[in-house]
């Protein structure tokens, strides 16, 4: 099999990352949509099996929408879950793609 590599790239406007949200103590202003968009990560994480999951790979932008950065040295191949007690909820248009 050969394999192609790529990169792409996305510029976006970040705010903080979460530790810095951490930090100053803030909270959404939409606690529902936060945790909405910070189950889609966990389930993601699970997904690739993210090996470097720290807080400063989590970006808020504008209006408090969550960026999550990846290298594809993270991506794992795995049929388990690296940890199943963060897959507490998964987001049916997520779960259907």
């Amino acid at each position: 099999m050969e394999r192609h590599y790529g990169l792409a790239e996305l510029v976006v406007a970040v705010k903080m990352d979460e530790i810095e949200r951490h930090k100053q103590k803030l909270t959404a202003p939409d606690a529902d949509a936060w945790n909405s968009q910070m189950y889609k990560v966990r389930v993601f994480d699970q997904l690739i099996s993210d090996s470097d999951p720290n807080l400063t790979n989590v970006l808020i932008g504008e209006n408090w929408k969550i960026w999550r950065l990846i290298s594809l040295a993270r991506f794992a191949r795995t049929k388990k879950a690296k940890a199943p007690k963060d897959l507490v909820r998964c987001d049916r248009q997520l779960l259907e793609n």
